[in-house]
């Protein structure tokens, strides 16, 4: 009796996988007739970050075994190898797997909000944005003790009370606290002067 061992993948095509993650693909090992097969692995070509295994085993006769194949890229580009199978079945030759990839970069995830803090997940290939509460300026001479909440930079609210009744008190964005001298004081009578004074208003 003789058989013969074939695998259902001629291509493994990665794709686009990140340095620092991984994708494992599954080769099927198959062997056609009653005798089992003995199989040994290689990989050949430009090859960095790709492992197979098992390297080496036996398929009983009329059954199937796995090769997984994994890409870990160490750099950016494209590999190209392949997967040379030698094995002791009569029936067939060598079984050759095609290898192809591509190591990329990771993107830059920075959002540009100070609130969150920003990093690529290679597992889902997505950049992950994170609100902490941290110390932050909100860019207004109006608040003090400016805080990330939910991802939003805010402040406190400053009060711009001189405890002066002669002035009208308020604040500006830019410039902060501005004190006014009051116009509250005109009784609409020409014939008085009117003045303020900052102890009695």
């Amino acid at each position: 009796a003789r058989s013969r061992l074939i695998s259902d993948l001629a291509l493994i095509d990665f794709g686009r996988v990140f340095i620092g993650s991984e994708r494992t693909i599954t080769a099927t090992l198959t062997v056609e007739g009653d005798v089992a097969v003995l199989f040994r692995a290689q990989i050949s070509g430009d090859a960095p970050g790709i492992i197979a295994g098992p390297a080496a085993g036996s398929v009983p006769g009329g059954r199937q075994a796995p090769l997984n194949v994994t890409f870990r890229p160490t750099r950016v580009g494209p590999i190209q190898a392949e997967i040379r199978i030698e094995h002791d079945a009569e029936l067939s030759p060598p079984v050759i797997i095609a290898i192809r990839g591509i190591g990329a970069e990771p993107p830059d995830c920075e959002d540009g909000n100070g609130c969150t803090t920003d990093r690529f997940d290679p597992l889902s290939g997505r950049c992950e944005h994170r609100a902490e509460p941290l110390p932050c300026n909100d860019f207004s001479a109006c608040t003090q003790n400016d805080t990330c909440v939910d991802g939003v930079c805010l402040g406190q609210a400053m009060s711009c009370d001189d405890v002066n009744p002669c002035t009208d008190d308020f604040c500006d964005p830019a410039a902060g606290c501005v004190h006014e001298t009051t116009r509250s004081c005109d009784d609409r009578n020409p014939c008085t002067v009117d003045t303020c004074t900052a102890q009695d208003g």
